[in-house]
Order: structure tokens, then C-alpha cells, then sequence
């Protein structure tokens, strides 16, 4: 009967397989089977878990993944890179900008501030 009481935690767990019976495409006999034979950590249960447990577990799990092959001189190399751009792109928007300072403004109409 503790089999039983493991197969419904595991259920409870796994919501999508209430679904699963529901449509019709599995029978709790079959799904009971699958558990027994396979065990509740098996890549197959994934997909019947909670979607926000998935997104969870992937987007924490996954960005410690990805860190993991993270070369960190890249990222410096990458983020150098960058700021010269943004500095170079600065750069070039100040040359084209007209200067509209207040001599250039008395300077335009010289007799008509006076």
C-alpha cells in the first residue's frame, strides 16, 4: 500500500497526468506501471509537472548551466568593446549635433539684441 501512497504524492506532483488520463491517452494502470518501472525521476515525467516548477527549474538550472562555460576574459573583452562603441557613437552624434550656444545665437543677428 506505500507504493500506492508514493504513486499519489507522486501524481499531486505531476498534475499533467490527471490530464493525460482525462484525454484518454493513458490509463492510471499504465501510468502506474510506467512509474514502477522507470522510478518518478525519469525524464518522461517532466513534461506533467507544474509549468511555473519547469520554467523554475530551467531558467535557475539553466543559467547555472550556462555560467558554467562562461569564459569571464571574453565577457571583459566583449563588455571594453562595447563601452568604445557606445563612446565612439557619442563621439560622432556630438560632431554632427549643431552648437546652438548663446554667443551663436547673438552672432546669427547681430543689430537685432542690441
Amino acid at each position: 500500500m506505500k507504493m500506492l501512497e508514493s504513486f499519489k504524492a507522486f501524481v499531486k506532483n505531476h498534475p499533467g497526468l490527471i490530464e493525460e488520463v482525462k484525454k484518454g491517452k493513458s490509463t492510471w494502470k499504465e501510468l502506474y506501471e510506467e512509474w514502477q518501472i522507470f522510478g518518478e525521476d525519469d525524464e518522461r515525467w517532466k513534461r506533467y509537472r507544474e509549468p511555473e516548477e519547469i520554467k523554475n527549474e530551467q531558467g535557475f538550472i539553466g543559467i547555472l548551466s550556462k555560467m558554467k562555460h562562461v569564459n569571464l576574459q571574453d565577457v571583459h573583452k566583449h563588455i571594453v568593446e562595447l563601452k568604445e562603441l557606445v563612446q565612439t557613437i557619442q563621439q560622432f552624434i556630438h560632431e554632427i549635433q549643431p552648437q546652438d550656444d548663446h554667443d551663436a545665437k547673438y552672432n546669427r543677428y547681430p543689430y537685432d539684441y542690441y
